[in-house]
């Protein structure tokens, strides 16, 4: 299987994943959007393909990160009202 992931994640150690790391990657690289949400959407596509990694270190680091980041994205979109319950139940 083909990696489907950003370098940042193979460059870094796992208990140092971070969203700031990840921006901070994606910045220095050519295809950088300057747009939070595709930048984040990226982070979350990157993430949910390394839950399925043979690494279980990986695994478990890529799915807190994930956690963490759906929490702060629902949490930012209640504070400017575009979250729905439906959003929350999924």
């Amino acid at each position: 299987m083909s990696k489907k992931y950003a370098d940042y994640f193979c460059k870094t150690l796992p208990e140092n994943y971070s969203f700031l790391g990840f921006y901070k990657y994606r910045c220095q690289q050519p295809d950088f959007t300057f747009s939070y949400q595709k930048e984040s959407r990226k982070l979350s596509s990157d993430l949910e393909e390394l839950t399925s990694e043979d690494s279980e270190v990986v695994r478990a680091y890529a799915s807190r990160l994930l956690k963490d980041h759906k929490s702060s994205i629902y949490a930012e979109g209640f504070k400017r009202g575009y979250a729905t319950r439906r959003d929350i139940c999924v």
